[in-house]
């Protein structure tokens, strides 16, 4: 997350997941292993696009409203756990209905988490105001990278920062 930022590799994990069990009605009852393999493969990529999107989500918010938004998302996590069950009891109709309505949530996330703006190497909002503009010029398709080592860093990436030297980030020298 720290190179290639938080969209895109949310992106494709959600993508890995939705793609895996939407794959899992496809295999056939002698290919157990297959079944199992894409379970697991769906299990680490939902694990590791939950990683990022609680980082990514209280990134976007603005200082103001940071932990209330962080809230709302657990309050939404936690109701999401509710219906969970009922979901997996949609088996007894079809037992393939579970799988695709949780790999098309996970496409529909995967696809919804292009359109918030990245936030790798960028002041985060601190204001209201400031949200609102937050990546309004950023392209869906865009992908940003941290800057190598070879980069110089000036003072122009750091223009909140006074030239006192205690004040600079942790191992940037001017």
């Amino acid at each position: 997350m720290q190179r290639y930022g938080r969209r895109w590799p949310t992106l494709i994990a959600m993508v890995i997941a939705g793609a895996s069990c939407c794959l899992m009605p496809l295999i056939p009852n002698d290919v157990q292993w297959l079944a199992v393999l894409l379970a697991m493969l769906a299990k680490l990529s939902v694990t590791a696009s939950y990683t990022s999107i609680y980082e990514l989500g209280a990134e976007t918010a603005p200082t103001t409203l940071r932990f209330v938004c962080i809230s709302w998302c657990s309050v939404i996590g936690c109701a999401s756990v509710m219906i969970v069950p009922q979901i997996v009891d949609l088996s007894h109709y079809n037992e393939n209905l579970p799988l695709i309505i949780f790999g098309v949530l996970s496409l529909v996330g995967g696809v919804a988490v292009l359109y918030l703006p990245e936030t790798l190497n960028e002041n985060l909002p601190e204001t209201i105001e400031e949200a609102e503009v937050f990546g309004k010029d950023y392209k869906w398709y865009s992908w940003k990278l941290k800057k190598t080592p070879d980069d110089r860093v000036t003072k122009a990436d750091y223009l909140d920062v006074t030239d006192k030297q205690e004040n600079l980030p942790l191992g940037i020298d001017l």
